[in-house]
């Protein structure tokens, strides 16, 4: 929780986690869970793991595709957009979301966070020879922590202070990443380790990602 606004008693919410869970759990039908909130915290992140099958679309398929037409950083911030617009009937819906109503968060907030996030998957995803698992593993990973931490999930906490720092820093990591990796690749790693489905030469003869 954050006490009087000190951001020096900000610490996980494991109890509103261990919530989420048995909420989850008795949705689904289960016996009651046997444990308690730290290792709920877990159960959250291998719940947001096997619901992240979507990974499979956008870096399984969408992205080698797209990286193959444009500079990584380009083929990023459309997949981005389509990765926004594909949340946004959820983000209408009352109650709509993963552990909360993603209806409450604001949409400028939603946006800036989902095209930031798919800089940084692309980051992940290029970095580890174009690894799917990685990729849903770091999803589910921000998934918990916006589940966990108290003032970013606006299902429970209004959006304020705490939660546009968090999108503020969300935001700062993609612009650093790509200020170190350049948005031709978003890796130092050469092209020939990366994932994509097309020739990446222009028929010109120059390298769609830069040089080697």
């Amino acid at each position: 929780m954050v006490r009087g606004g000190d951001l020096r008693h900000c610490r996980p919410d494991l109890h509103r986690a261990h919530f989420v869970c048995l909420l989850r759990w008795h949705t689904a039908g289960m016996a009651p869970l046997p444990f308690g909130p730290i290792l709920s915290v877990l159960l959250l992140f291998v719940v947001n793991m096997l619901i992240n099958g979507e990974e499979l679309g956008w870096r399984g398929y969408a992205l080698p595709r797209l990286q193959g037409k444009y500079s990584v950083l380009t083929a990023s911030l459309i997949l981005g957009v389509i990765w926004s617009l594909f949340h946004l009937p959820i983000f209408f819906t009352h109650g709509g979301g993963v552990g909360g109503n993603l209806a409450s968060e604001p949409l400028l907030g939603f946006l800036m966070r989902t095209v930031a996030d798919a800089v940084l998957v692309t980051w992940v995803f290029n970095n580890t020879r174009g690894s799917v698992l990685l990729a849903i593993l770091f999803h589910a990973a921000v998934n918990t922590w916006t589940q966990v931490l108290p003032g970013i999930d606006t299902a429970h906490y209004p959006a304020g202070l705490l939660y546009w720092l968090f999108i503020g820093l969300i935001c700062l990591a993609a612009v650093i990443v790509v200020l170190v990796f350049g948005p031709a690749r978003l890796s130092l790693k050469p092209v020939s380790e990366m994932a994509y489905v097309t020739d990446p030469v222009r028929t010109d003869g120059t390298n769609l990602h830069g040089p080697e």
